[in-house]
């Protein structure tokens, strides 16, 4: 099964976090699930408890599920405090107290510059990790998330952890990245006829023109990704279809030594 996460760092975060799952099939990918984290078992639309859910619906997947999450996993190199990612998550939660502690001492340390890693160079992110915007994710998952999960070994981090054959897989995915990488970006958030009709066109394009096609078993699922205007449903879906990619090539093309610390962005 291939999971895709669309992540949110805010307070009612068991609303804004998605989660799609796709099935392989000989025609090519069936969407088995399609709900936010809220209607996860213990999950609730306030932010901690949304996230621990995620997290121990993360730790009892199977072994060969890969899950791509939409956040960044690290920061500039240059700007981390230790060498090694895996010491970088595990002392985390120590190291910055709050959202505002990590955005702090990210932009001390650069100079009041937003610096980006190289996979957010190379797959157009649309911010750096500690972006105003974005840093709430950054921290929140993690903390919440990667933090645990690596912790409890519970799951292996790609490409920063070598795959296992025992614990579920977990990438990060940009969702837009996704899109400007098979030419199909476009403004789909919002409740406007445009945004509509957006979102119509990307869903015809995940089922008939994106390979594998997707087929939505229940009618209710492609409702759903229409009806959100906020485009989160539709975003777990294109995040799902890339941790599909990343478990067919699960090294990064250019396996630069960069990724190794920083991460990299499966598309």
């Amino acid at each position: 099964m291939y999971y895709g996460v669309d992540f949110s760092g805010a307070k009612d975060a068991g609303r804004k976090v998605w989660i799609a799952a796709l099935e392989e099939h000989p025609g090519g990918l069936l969407l088995q699930q399609l709900l936010p984290a809220k209607e996860l078992p213990c999950g609730k639309a306030q932010r901690d408890a949304a996230l621990a859910a995620l997290t121990a619906f993360i730790s009892q997947l199977s072994k060969e599920a890969i899950v791509g999450l939409d956040f960044p996993f690290c920061v500039p190199e240059k700007l981390m405090p230790t060498p090694k990612w895996v010491e970088f998550v595990a002392s985390f939660g120590q190291r910055y107290t709050s959202h505002d502690t990590f955005k702090s001492e990210l932009f001390s340390k650069a100079n009041g510059r937003e610096l980006r890693r190289l996979t957010d160079t190379e797959s157009k992110t649309p911010f750096s990790p500690y972006n105003l915007r974005l840093h709430w994710q950054t921290f929140y998952g993690i903390r919440d998330v990667l933090g645990p999960l690596v912790k409890q070994k519970a799951a292996r981090i790609l490409p920063m952890q070598e795959q296992s054959l025992s614990q579920p897989s977990i990438v990060e995915v940009c969702p837009g990245s996704t899109l400007k990488c098979y030419g199909h970006y476009k403004r789909y958030k919002g409740s406007s006829d445009v945004a509509r009709q957006a979102r119509e066109e990307l869903v015809r394009w995940l089922e008939y023109v994106n390979k594998p096609n997707i087929t939505f078993l229940d009618g209710g699922h492609r409702d759903k990704t229409l009806h959100d205007t906020e485009g989160d449903a539709l975003d777990s879906i294109i995040a799902a279809t890339a941790a599909f990619r990343a478990g067919m090539n699960p090294l990064p093309a250019r396996n630069r030594p960069e990724y190794q610390v920083e991460g990299y962005v499966y598309r």
